[in-house]
């Protein structure tokens, strides 16, 4: 991945009087999903440890919680039974009847992602875009403003991606 950011940071720097206007795009329904499975991922992570909690167990920070899979199973079906008794009009069948693969995708298709979320997720990856060019490939950073972050819509005109750039040549004087 960072060859083709490698040979982008050469050519500007061969072309000092280009600028890059750096934008980061999130698609509604892809990234959408990898955040609401980013997001079950987190609710386990705190259910593990508000287990451990009960234990009398000190948790350790979330970053370092590693779930077997019997673990793993047992929290997605306790989640999901918590979210089926909780819920006036449950999602989906009981837990008994269907597998933990299956639990799991309701569980995150349940996960709330907003908007904002999705912008959110799509300026970080301008950022770390622009931060790679300004660190790693040696660009001043006014030569490398930040765009808008976008969310692309289904049936959007761009092809997908995740960060786009417009080149903006720098006016000579004559």
């Amino acid at each position: 991945v960072t060859a083709p950011f490698r040979a982008l940071a050469r050519a500007l720097r061969e072309r000092p009087g280009l600028t890059l206007r750096v934008e980061g795009f999130a698609d509604v329904v892809v990234d959408r999903q990898a955040l609401q499975r980013q997001a079950l991922e987190l609710e386990l992570l705190r259910a593990r440890q508000a287990q451990l909690q009960a234990q009398g167990v000190k948790p350790p920070p979330l970053e370092q919680i590693e779930l077997t899979a019997e673990e793993r199973a047992a929290l997605v079906a306790q989640l999901y039974n918590q979210l089926m008794t909780d819920t006036p009009k449950p999602p989906g069948p009981a837990a008994a009847t269907i597998g933990v693969e299956q639990m799991e995708t309701l569980l995150a298709q349940g996960m709330p992602v907003t908007i904002q979320d999705l912008r959110t997720l799509a300026l970080h990856r301008a950022a770390v875009t622009r931060n790679f060019l300004i660190e790693r490939g040696g660009i001043a950073a006014n030569r490398l403003p930040l765009g808008p972050a976008r969310v692309e819509e289904p049936g959007d005109k761009k092809p997908p991606g995740q960060t786009y750039f417009t080149i903006e040549a720098e006016a000579r004087a004559r």
